[in-house]
């Protein structure tokens, strides 16, 4: 696939209209705006930053926000919590010192 001459000297607006007619032509069975959307949803789902996700896609962190987190359902939520709890570096909850003295006999 050849890439669109879009001149980028212009407006994200007018850049976006003239990428919109140029993929159309290939009878897409959505927008190309459904794409954006869809990106900014998945970096929720994988939990990159938001002030990042913001940041890449041209607006402000509020933006961001109203916009994508209507967007964050119970199985997002999951899907985080999931991720969180797999992580090596997550902080441990504090262990007594009752079970820790178990624990320590048991491994012996």
């Amino acid at each position: 696939m050849r890439l669109p001459n879009i001149q980028l000297d212009r407006t994200n607006d007018r850049v976006g209209h003239s990428a919109t007619a140029y993929f159309s032509d290939f009878g897409l069975p959505f927008h190309l705006y459904d794409l954006r959307h869809r990106w900014a949803i998945r970096t929720l789902e994988y939990g990159l930053d938001i002030g990042l996700a913001a940041k890449q896609m041209g607006h402000s962190r509020e933006v961001h926000e109203r916009i994508y987190h209507r967007w964050i359902n119970a199985t997002i939520h999951q899907r985080a919590y999931e991720l969180i709890l797999s992580r090596d570096d997550r902080p441990r909850p504090p262990v007594r010192q009752e079970t820790a003295k178990k624990e320590e006999g048991q491994d012996r």
